[in-house]
C-alpha cells in the first residue's frame, strides 16, 4: 500500500518519499530517493535497477571467463570436459598458471564485494605458481583466449603488451616494452602467433596474425601476417607462417564456445 501524505503537509511525506506532482492523494510517489528507517539507509528502485544492471554485467563477464578458460584448456587437451581439466591442471604447468592468471584478472574488479575472498585466494595461488614456474606475466596484461605455454621457465611478458587469441609461447620468451626511441611502447601480437624458445620481441611493434617467430630470433620491427622470422637480428625468410604449429583451437574444431556440434556425452561432461 502506498503511503498517504498528511493534511497540511508538503509533498514530502513523513517517511521520506516525495510526491510525484500536485494531484490527489492517490498520485504515485517518486522512488528516486533514499529512505532512512531507524538509522538504516534503504536503496530505492533507481539504485536497485543499477544493482541489477551490475549483476547482469557480472554474469556476462563470468560467461566470458568460462569461454576463455575453455579455449585455454582445449589448447592443451583437445577437449574441455572434466577429465581434460583435471589432467591439464595436474600435468600442465602452463595451464595451471594460466588458470589462476585468468581468475585473478576476473576477480580483480570485484575487490569491493564478496569477490575479495576469491581474489585473495586466487592471488596467493597465482603468486605461488608464478615463482615456482618462472612466469613473469601480469594479470593486467591483455591476453586473448587460447593461450598455450608449452614449457615453464623464464617467460617475461610486459603488462602493456597485447596478445590475441591462440598464442603459443615457449620457454625463455621475452615480450617486452621499450622505454625510449621510435618504438617506445609494448608489442601487439595478433591471433595465432607462434613464438619459439628464447625469442625476444621488444618495442611498439605489431606481429601479424599467423606469424612464426623462430627460436632465438630478435624482433624490433613490424612483422607481416604469415611471415616466418629467423635470426638475430630477425629477418623474414618465408611466408609459410604458423600453420601446423598452432593447433587444437576451438575455432577450427568441432567444439566451440557456444557448445555447438557436441555429442550428447560431451555436452554432459563440459566443465565450464
Amino acid at each position: 500500500m502506498e503511503p498517504m501524505p498528511r493534511k497540511g503537509k508538503s509533498n514530502k511525506a513523513a517517511n521520506g518519499y516525495y510526491k510525484s506532482g500536485g494531484g490527489n492523494q492517490t498520485d504515485a510517489y517518486s522512488w528516486s530517493c533514499r529512505i532512512n528507517v531507524a538509522g538504516i539507509n534503504f536503496a530505492c528502485p533507481s539504485r536497485l535497477m543499477e544493482l541489477l544492471n551490475r549483476k547482469d554485467k557480472g554474469a556476462e563477464l563470468a560467461s566470458t571467463l568460462r569461454q576463455t578458460l575453455r579455449a585455454d584448456l582445449y589448447r592443451y587437451c583437445g577437449q574441455s570436459n572434466k577429465r581434460a581439466f583435471l589432467s591439464a591442471y595436474l600435468h600442465q604447468p602452463g595451464f595451471r598458471f594460466t588458470y589462476y592468471l585468468r581468475k585473478v584478472s576476473f576477480y580483480g574488479g570485484r575487490k569491493r564485494s564478496l569477490g575479495i575472498f576469491a581474489y585473495l585466494y586466487n592471488r596467493i595461488m597465482f603468486h605461488h605458481y608464478r615463482f615456482k614456474y618462472g612466469f613473469d606475466i601480469s594479470p593486467t596484461t591483455s591476453i586473448g583466449p587460447g593461450l598455450f605455454i608449452g614449457h615453464f621457465g623464464g617467460v617475461v611478458i610486459s603488462p602493456y603488451a597485447i596478445l590475441g587469441s591462440n598464442i603459443n609461447i615457449a620457454q625463455g620468451v621475452t615480450i617486452g616494452a621499450a622505454s625510449r626511441g621510435p618504438r617506445t611502447g609494448a608489442p601487439t601480437l595478433e591471433d595465432r602467433v607462434w613464438v619459439g624458445a628464447n625469442a625476444i620481441i621488444v618495442g611498439k611493434v605489431t606481429i601479424g596474425h599467423d606469424a612464426l617467430i623462430a627460436p632465438g630470433a630478435f624482433v624490433n620491427f613490424d612483422v607481416p601476417s604469415m611471415a616466418v622470422i629467423l635470426g638475430n637480428p630477425g629477418k623474414v625468410i618465408s611466408s609459410a607462417g604458423s600453420i601446423g604449429y598452432v593447433n587444437r583451437t576451438l575455432d577450427d574444431s568441432p567444439v566451440n564456445a557456444q557448445g555447438t556440434a557436441l555429442s550428447a556425452h560431451e555436452v554432459k561432461t563440459e566443465i565450464f
